[in-house]
C-alpha cells in the first residue's frame, strides 16, 4: 500500500487498504493519509481516509493537524 501511496497511485491504495483480508487499524490509514498530504490530495480521498481513521481512533486528533499543515 505504501508503495501504491508512493507512486501517486492514491486511488489505487485506497481501494486495496478497503478490500484488505485483516482487521484494519488507523496505522494503515495514516499511512494513506500522510501519501494524500504528500501528493497535495487533501481534498477528496483524503476526508475519506481521515473518516476511516476518526471511526476507529475518535480521540486521535493528530490528523486534523496533518491536513492543516497541508
Amino acid at each position: 500500500m505504501s508503495t501504491l501511496g508512493r507512486a501517486r497511485l492514491l486511488l489505487e491504495a485506497f481501494n486495496f487498504v478497503e478490500h484488505m483480508p485483516i482487521r484494519l487499524n488507523s496505522v494503515i490509514w495514516r499511512t494513506l493519509l500522510g501519501a494524500c498530504v504528500n501528493h497535495n490530495d487533501t481534498k477528496l480521498l483524503a476526508e475519506k481516509v481521515k473518516e476511516r481513521i476518526h471511526e476507529l481512533d475518535p480521540c486521535h486528533h493528530g490528523d486534523y493537524v496533518l491536513l492543516l499543515n497541508a
